[in-house]
């Protein structure tokens, strides 16, 4: 029986916001030349938390290290009036350099460029591992840089409306989760719902679009 996505349309809300899970966060002064001891640092940058034990000074600068519980992170060196940036996730490495004395020298230097690289990481290890399909930005496409926490990205879920007290409940899960240091926030939008079939694919599907869509709305239910 087919549904007039328009009736449901006017009958619900067509987007309802969870609430925003803000992490604490301990900015760093700026320039980075200005950095004199570890408190000085911001407490968490891109793929890890500062690992305090690692801060050392040397004679013309500084050196510190960022951590994940994943072995991911940031070395991050000054030496006299330039950086050293070298982030490594997933197996994939950047090294990044540029002026110390700057204000805000991370952040401009880092909106240039690397969102795509780590995009291709997340797409080579995700979609071999879970049945996902990641969409790294395009070639000259410029991706968002927010610091702390790194490049924006957005996860997209089909969820059927009997499911979403089960998607608040996994919202306010990962807020307690200490692997998720950054912050993020989450919404549920009322979409129309279609069900991509490959005839041959599968099978045990049936081969009529009715009981194939029947079918469709029961695996997502279990």
């Amino acid at each position: 029986m087919d549904v007039d996505f328009q009736v449901l349309a006017d009958r619900f809300p067509g987007s309802i916001l969870f609430p925003e899970v803000n992490r604490p966060f301990r900015a760093g002064i700026e320039p980075l030349t200005h950095v004199q001891q570890v408190a000085d640092l911001p407490s968490r940058l891109l793929f890890g938390d500062l690992v305090s034990d690692s801060f050392q000074k040397t004679k013309d600068g500084w050196s510190v290290e960022y951590r994940d519980q994943k072995g991911n992170g940031v070395d991050l060196k000054v030496d006299k009036q330039m950086f050293e940036l070298h982030p490594f996730f997933l197996g994939t490495e950047l090294h990044c350099f540029g002026r110390a004395d700057q204000p805000a020298a991370l952040g401009r230097h880092l909106s240039l460029g690397g969102g795509r690289v780590w995009g291709q990481a997340l797409q080579k290890k995700f979609e071999a591992e879970y049945p996902l399909h990641v969409i790294p930005a395009a070639d000259g496409q410029l991706s968002a840089c927010m610091l702390p926490d790194g490049w924006l990205w957005t996860i997209l879920v089909p969820v059927r409306a009997s499911r979403l007290n089960n998607i608040l409940y996994l919202h306010n899960l990962l807020a307690k989760l200490p692997e998720f240091s950054g912050s993020f926030r989450g919404s549920v939008r009322l979409q129309p719902g279609t069900v991509e079939y490959f005839e041959g694919g599968s099978l045990e599907l049936p081969e009529d679009c009715q009981k194939l869509l029947i079918r469709q709305l029961e695996l997502l239910e279990t």
